[in-house]
Order: structure tokens, then C-alpha cells, then sequence
């Protein structure tokens, strides 16, 4: 699988919900995903992830340091895009999710230009809502790719996204529906790099770069796919 990187996630973080924040006592919660601080328990913390593995995983081991240090740790992982968890953390429904410092950002602000970790991380401190904030995000990298199979790599000669542009219209594109409008995502590939996906050309595919993407991608239903970095499938592929 040849990926090429287009949009850095720069570093991981997490949004928190404080949990002295006045609002997370004795609020309840009609958010299916139910849970959260709202109990009152301090001791007692839902951690939830996106639907993705690097997610997931990240997610457990936030979990089981907080269980490591004495509190009661909840699960709600594979919620979904960050247009459902972000409010979930906000309405109490959970209190803490594994995040992008960059994509959240742009969340946020999506009329954001900078780029670099320390100017990102201190344009999210401020964009950030007053009832969410950061923990110290670590220096761990992940990064968008648009992936392509070998075999199409060759028939272009790909090498970079800019070259897949100039076949935009042979291209269908698999990523989670959400890609079609994010800055980081169709918009911010045509305004950058020239690669403009029309809408029927666009394959919806809600697992986030994870095994259904893949198979799409293998199997000739996209041409093309936003697939992670971190993910295993590049290098077995």
C-alpha cells in the first residue's frame, strides 16, 4: 500500500471534562451513552474512544492508568466521529477521549493556520470551550494518509498526492462521511493539492481507515483512502 501524508495530527492529547467543574455534580444525563461524572463519583471516570483502533488503544491505556491510581474506570469505546464524542464529553455522557491536538483544532477553528505543536497546542488551549480542557499531550505522532494500492501507484507513477490529481476524476475515494467536509479532509486536499473528488465518486466507509477501508481499497471499490499512518495495514499491504 503506498501512502502518501498530507495533514499532520502533530501530537496526541486528550480533551477532559474537569472533574471540578460545578456542572459535572448532580447533572443528569439523557445521552444514550449514558455514564460520566454526572454521578457525582469523583472516583469514578468513563473514558470513551473514536471508532478506530489507534483510538481504542490509546483509550485502554489512559483506562487502565486511572485504574492503576485508584478510581473506578467505564469504557465507551468505538462512539464515533469526533462530532459525537466532542458533545458527549461536554454533556457528562463521558469524561475523557484520546484526541489529535491538530484535528481538534481545526474542529474548534477551522479558520486556523498554524501548523506547528507549540502553536497548535496554545491555539487550542484558547479555541476550547470553557468547560473542556487539555491534558499535557505527548509527543506521539499520528498522520493522515491517502493511501493507494501499489499496483495503482504504478499505473499513474504516484508519487505524490499532487500526482493523483491529475486523475481526479478516475478517482473514488473511501473515508467516514464527516471527510467529505472537514477542513483536513476533501475540501482541504482540493484547495492544497488539486485532488477534487465529486460527490459520486466519494464512498462513504465509517470504520476510520480500519479493516472495512482496507478491504475497499484491496478489493478495487475506492481507488483511494484516508488511512492513519500508525496503521498496520500500510507496511502488510
Amino acid at each position: 500500500m503506498n501512502p502518501s501524508r498530507y495533514r499532520k495530527r502533530l501530537r496526541l492529547a486528550a480533551i477532559v471534562l474537569a472533574l471540578v467543574a460545578p456542572a459535572a455534580a448532580g447533572c443528569g444525563s439523557s445521552n444514550p451513552l449514558g455514564g460520566g461524572s454526572a454521578s457525582g463519583d469523583l472516583k469514578s471516570v468513563v473514558v470513551g474512544s473514536a471508532d478506530f483502533p489507534e483510538s481504542k488503544i490509546i483509550a485502554e491505556i489512559y483506562a487502565q492508568a486511572l485504574e492503576a491510581n485508584g478510581f473506578n474506570v467505564g469504557r465507551q469505546f468505538g462512539i464515533g466521529s469526533r462530532e459525537t464524542y466532542v458533545p458527549a464529553v461536554r454533556d457528562h455522557s463521558i469524561d475523557l477521549v484520546p484526541e489529535y491536538t491538530g484535528n481538534l483544532l481545526q474542529y474548534f477553528d477551522p479558520k486556523t493556520t498554524v501548523t506547528t505543536p507549540d502553536a497548535v497546542e496554545l491555539a487550542l488551549a484558547r479555541a476550547l470551550p470553557g468547560d473542556l480542557s487539555i491534558l499535557t499531550p505527548s509527543p506521539a505522532n499520528d498522520t493522515d494518509t491517502v493511501a493507494v494500492t501499489e499496483a495503482t501507484a504504478r499505473k499513474w507513477n504516484l508519487k505524490t498526492i499532487g500526482d493523483l490529481a491529475a486523475h481526479s476524476a478516475e478517482v473514488k475515494f473511501g473515508a467516514p462521511s464527516e471527510f467529505q467536509t472537514r477542513t483536513e479532509g476533501l475540501p482541504g486536499l482540493k484547495a492544497k493539492y488539486g485532488l477534487d473528488i465529486k460527490p459520486d465518486n466519494f464512498v462513504s466507509i465509517s470504520d476510520g481507515g480500519g479493516p472495512a477501508t482496507v478491504r475497499a481499497l484491496t478489493d478495487g471499490t475506492v481507488t483511494a483512502a484516508d488511512i492513519f499512518s500508525t496503521s498496520p495495514a500500510i507496511p502488510q499491504n
